[in-house]
């Protein structure tokens, strides 16, 4: 569910901030060692996923994540078009922030 919050330790988030990544690509969910690959998307059917920080200054405020049922579901060289969803993800997210508050 959107906006649903989780334990950082062992994250995605965690190691995206850590190693200050722009893009982070998991090809197969069951060669995971992460636990929150184990409890949230392979319950789900999800079998890699696409995940898309955004940063503001040092501080990760958001992250996009894509997702497949296949293995290896995303490339680096398809980029270009995940971006187009950019935009409307952070206008959408900029929106509903301002209704919470």
């Amino acid at each position: 569910k959107s906006g649903t919050s989780f334990n950082y330790e062992g994250t995605v988030s965690q190691f995206i901030q850590e190693n200050r990544l722009e893009i982070f690509f998991m090809d197969d969910t069951f060669q995971s060692l992460r636990p929150i690959d184990w409890a949230l998307f392979i319950p789900h059917g999800i079998r890699s996923y696409l995940a898309k920080p955004f940063f503001h200054g040092d501080k990760l405020r958001s992250i996009l994540v894509f997702c497949s049922t296949q293995a290896n579901g995303y490339s680096e060289k398809e980029l270009d078009l995940y971006a187009l969803y950019y935009p409307a993800f952070l206008h959408g997210l900029r929106n509903s922030r301002k209704k919470k508050k």
